[in-house]
């Protein structure tokens, strides 16, 4: 399993490509219920651009490590950290108008009171007995290696959405098989499929939710991963 420093990112200076996720994923959450789905030890951090408006979120990863330090964060969440670790992103979504004018007194309780659970989950056996208004899944449902399993993970998903619900999703394509990448696929935080946009729409086809939009993006600023695909699915 990688250590912490994998998730070091949401305390540097926020990038262009986060920034595009806050856009076109984040800023798209909507519902009482959210749910983030292989959330790492980051999905505090995404919460900042939806926990204002929503009732509760649940955070389910695969890896017991990962909830572990999560819930360790999450834990310590008061205004200054908020402040401390981030201002810049913070400032950003206040530009960008994601969010409100929210302080980070308001910004760190409504991190803290709504998280609801914090789970290992394993989304191509275990079960769930929640439903929610919108799932979010930043670069976790591509960690699968077979066409089989992504359809899998689809209809997984699928049972965890309201009837009204969508499915927000960022699934990111290497370029080749470095060590780095095939670190990532050995430790079940990538996987060896490697879809792209093309296939990912045939996949979707095969399963329980139907995608209503689905773009890809360049993105030069990430080692050996030059494109980000960006997908809004709902059930059939």
């Amino acid at each position: 399993m990688l250590d912490s420093c994998y998730f070091d990112f949401i305390y540097e200076p926020i990038t262009p490509f986060r920034k595009l996720i806050f856009e076109k994923l984040v800023s798209k959450v909507k519902g009482q219920k959210i749910l983030d789905l292989g959330c790492g030890q980051v999905g505090h951090y995404w919460a900042l651009g939806y926990c204002g408006k929503i009732q509760t979120v649940d955070f389910l990863d695969y890896h017991d490590s990962n909830i572990q330090i999560l819930s360790e964060k999450i834990a310590t969440l008061d205004p200054l950290v908020v402040e401390e670790n981030f201002s810049d992103t913070i400032k950003f979504l206040h530009d960008s108008k994601i969010i409100n004018n929210q302080n980070y007194q308001e910004i760190a309780f409504n991190l803290v009171s709504k998280i609801q659970h914090q789970e290992v989950f394993n989304f191509l056996k275990d079960q769930w007995n929640q439903k929610y208004d919108t799932v979010l899944a930043i670069e976790s449902l591509e960690c699968v290696n077979t066409e089989e399993e992504f359809i899998l993970a689809l209809n997984n998903t699928a049972k965890l959405l309201k009837p009204n619900g969508k499915l927000l999703a960022l699934v990111l394509r290497y370029k080749v098989g470095d060590d780095y990448t095939n670190k990532l696929i050995s430790d079940k935080m990538e996987g060896s499929l490697n879809p792209d946009q093309e296939k990912l729409k045939k996949l979707f086809q095969k399963s329980n939710l139907e995608l209503s939009w689905i773009q890809t993006i360049s993105v030069p600023e990430l080692h050996n991963y030059p494109e980000a695909i960006f997908l809004e699915a709902q059930l059939k």
